[in-house]
């Protein structure tokens, strides 16, 4: 895969040029990715049981990079999670879409939500595009403070920021129809 860099301006697309190569490994069900390139790893699943399950994969392969290309940096570590709410009633609303950036003492959180149509996440064989209204959640949670790369540091940074984004997460779903439609009781 390569990966394309592209900027945007009110006026549109201003300059478009090909990114790093990247090589994707995914499992042989389609419920994990591993991307690799020189400039990231990341490990990516649209269903896993809970954060212990997704932090020891991603321990395991942070023990690998470490074994076979010795990084001496992390430049930067993030979490995040989009969240496509549909609701069979869902499609009278308009497309809006909004953001929220704040700095914190371990990071930087931005938070995107709003309606829209379609996907914004990429179909894969067992995960067809989805189409239709939604609403939309997405979470990310990042450093980009250098620090000296450690296995054991981003897993400890990813327990904290899943804290995090778990709170986030349930106030913004409160505890009404959403909550019950996510939970299967409405």
């Amino acid at each position: 895969m390569q990966a394309m860099k592209i900027v945007v301006s009110p006026q549109g697309v201003i300059d478009q040029a090909p990114g790093a190569n990247m090589l994707r490994f995914t499992s042989i069900d389609s419920r994990w990715s591993v991307v690799l390139s020189s400039e990231f790893i990341s490990l990516e699943t649209r269903e896993y049981s809970n954060i212990t399950e997704f932090s020891t994969r991603f321990a395991s392969i942070l023990g690998h990079v470490n074994t076979h290309f010795n990084p001496r940096h992390q430049l930067r570590f993030g979490l995040r999670y989009i969240n496509e709410f549909r609701h069979p009633n869902g499609d009278s609303y308009e497309q809006t879409i909004g953001e929220v950036r704040t700095k914190r003492s371990d990071g930087s959180l931005l938070v995107r939500h709003g309606f829209l149509q379609g996907t914004t996440i990429a179909p894969t064989q067992n995960h067809p595009p989805k189409t239709g209204h939604f609403y939309l959640l997405d979470l990310d949670y990042f450093d980009e403070t250098p620090v000296t790369f450690d296995v054991q540091h981003p897993i400890e940074q990813m327990q904290r920021y899943n804290d995090i984004l778990y709170r986030i997460f349930r106030w913004s779903i409160g505890e009404g129809e959403l909550y019950q439609y996510l939970r299967g009781e409405s």
